[in-house]
């Protein structure tokens, strides 16, 4: 998650035209660092902590892994990765929206079948 977030901040950095960092896909992947790689995989990450079984901690692993994959000019492995994890994450959510079923819940669930929506139109 540290790299995402480094990368993505370099990211915006590059794309306000600093000349400073190197990462030039960083600048292209900004959002995706941002956003799939460093949210999705702190908000996977903690989602899957309370699940029973802690095979669920692989959704978190997809989300980290897409953000270096990015970074290494692996697109499609890494867009592969984000889609696995974003569907992973909105399985939890469906899983915990049965057994608390809150707005906040809804929502969260809402927000992660939006994700993976979002990650399959890309």
């Amino acid at each position: 998650m540290l790299i995402g977030l480094v990368a993505g901040i370099s990211g915006g950095w590059i794309r306000l035209g600093s000349p400073i960092i190197p990462l030039a896909e960083a600048g292209l992947n900004h959002g995706l660092l941002m956003v799939g790689e460093f949210l999705g995989s702190l908000i996977s990450l903690e989602r899957a902590m309370v699940m029973k079984k802690k095979i669920w901690l692989i959704i978190p692993l997809f989300t980290g892994l897409s953000g270096i994959f990015f970074l290494i000019n692996l697109d499609q492995a890494g867009m592969g990765a984000l889609l696995a994890g974003s569907f992973g994450l909105s399985v939890i959510m469906h899983f915990q929206t049965i057994r608390h079923p809150f707005f906040h819940s809804i929502l969260l669930y809402l927000g992660a079948v939006c994700w993976f929506i979002g990650n399959f139109l890309a």
